[in-house]
């Protein structure tokens, strides 16, 4: 069974590339979704980072959150067939590893697009230089099916951290999760579940309750617990979320806080 550690704990990463991200033209809900997954599979998410469609940007972040040491790393986005999905090439140069075509990529995405033409999808499933981009994978890696669209997901072993390389397209980036990479959390994750609480106080001046947050802190270290405002209507109030793992702690803080702060 995994420990659950409050401080500077880290199974999970996420590095989200894409320009449209950094612009603000999409949300970056991929990132929130796996985050929400990863906990209820046992896995404490430490990281989201985001980064322009660019080569040496995506290498420099794969190598600084890999030195973080995660279990788990995602990346979302820049697997398609166009000139700035270039995140493989990225996620290579941050491992030290040599971009190649791989086969059995190949075949999924020769699969996928005969699949799409029969749907009516696409015009023409021949495999072009640029649909057989996608196949090029960082040496050693695994390519992952796609039952929704036309790129694999990757698997990447690097020393201690499995990296999973996920499309941006949600639908596609759902599907792989769910068939190729949560099957592998939950392994490594065995035997650990992370349990989450929420109860709400009214007031308007959260710096009241800042004593009680602290010796809550400090009577169960092994809980997280924060504090988050929240509107209603024309007031507010104050939501408490606690977290840690399965067992009688977080439940047990709950105990001691919510009386003191409803008092």
């Amino acid at each position: 069974m995994v420990p659950f550690m409050v401080e500077r704990h880290m199974d999970g990463a996420v590095l989200a590339v894409g320009h449209e991200l950094l612009l603000g033209h999409t949300a970056d809900d991929n990132a929130a979704w796996l985050g929400a997954r990863f906990t209820e599979a046992g896995g404490v998410m430490g990281r989201f980072a985001v980064c322009d469609d660019d080569t040496a940007a995506i290498a420099e972040e794969v190598a600084r959150l890999v030195g973080m040491g995660p279990s788990i790393m995602f990346t979302t986005g820049g697997l398609g067939p166009t000139w700035d999905d270039i995140t493989l090439g990225g996620v290579a140069q941050g491992l030290g590893l040599e971009v190649e075509e791989d086969g059995a990529a190949l075949e999924m995405i020769r699969a996928n697009y005969e699949r799409e033409a029969r749907r009516g999808n696409v015009a023409d499933p021949a495999l072009t230089h640029d649909r057989a981009k996608m196949a090029r994978l960082p040496a050693g890696s695994t390519p992952l099916p796609n039952a929704v669209g036309s790129a694999p997901g990757v698997r990447i072993e690097a020393g201690s951290t499995t990296i999973f390389c996920l499309p941006g397209v949600p639908e596609e980036m759902k599907s792989i999760f769910e068939e190729s990479a949560l099957p592998a959390i939950r392994d490594r994750f065995e035997g650990r579940e992370i349990v989450q609480r929420e109860f709400e106080v009214a007031g308007t001046d959260e710096s009241t309750l800042a004593p009680y947050l602290v010796a809550a802190r400090a009577e169960f270290p092994d809980v997280w617990i924060k504090s988050r405002v929240r509107v209603m209507g024309s007031g507010f109030a104050i939501r408490i979320c606690l977290e840690g793992p399965a067992g009688t702690r977080v439940e047990a803080a709950r105990a001691w806080l919510e009386p003191r702060l409803r008092g």
